[in-house]
């Protein structure tokens, strides 16, 4: 029987932008915690380029490889992100994302996703469909009322996000274990932009 992994690939943020990150989840958290909603830990911070879903785990150093040679394109260079407020995709009666917006350079964001999704495509039968949206999802939430839906989206423009940068000289391609207390994630292989 084939092993298959849940795997997508990430960029892990630096130490300042990632506290600032737990901050604004811990001040939101305080305000809704009437509310059902699943805050992301501190541990599975990140912004996703791509989501893999499952995919077979002999693959995996075919997959490292791809995943290196996107690393070392030649568009792809170290580039600099930071934290820009806080919004939300979804709408009241559907389940919601709570997120941090990101600024700064998106454009070698976006072709550093293109390049990595483009290497992925061979493993899994799952693509992304949609517009890459860069962002760092904070919490999820269920179908909230209309009144609940407001005080959230009132609160998000209330949180003042301290604006941190960072350089962006890496990514990894990251395993998701499925728990009852939630997903952990396994950092399988980190990849150096432009290491060559």
């Amino acid at each position: 029987m084939v092993e298959r992994i849940r795997a997508f690939v990430s960029i892990h943020l630096a130490s300042e932008p990632f506290d600032e990150v737990v901050r604004c989840i811990e001040a939101l958290k305080s305000e809704l915690a009437d509310l059902p909603i699943k805050w992301i830990r501190p541990e599975q911070v990140h912004l996703t380029l791509a989501f893999l879903g499952s995919v077979d785990a002999d693959s995996l150093p075919e997959l490292k490889e791809a995943l290196e040679r996107a690393a070392l394109h030649s568009f792809v260079k170290p580039f600099d992100l930071h934290l820009q407020g806080i919004g939300r995709f979804g709408h009241a009666g559907r389940g919601q994302v709570l997120w941090m917006g990101l600024e700064g350079e998106l454009g070698q964001l976006s072709m550093l996703s293109s390049v990595v999704d483009a290497a992925c495509a061979p493993f899994t039968a799952r693509r992304e469909r949609r517009t890459f949206n860069p962002h760092v999802t904070i919490a999820r939430c269920e179908k909230l009322p209309l009144e609940d839906f407001e005080r959230v989206k009132g609160l998000l423009h209330r949180v003042f996000v301290r604006t941190m940068s960072w350089k962006v000289e890496s990514f990894q391609l990251m395993r998701s274990h499925l728990k009852p207390t939630g997903a952990e994630y396994e950092i399988l292989e980190s990849f150096v932009l432009g290491s060559k």
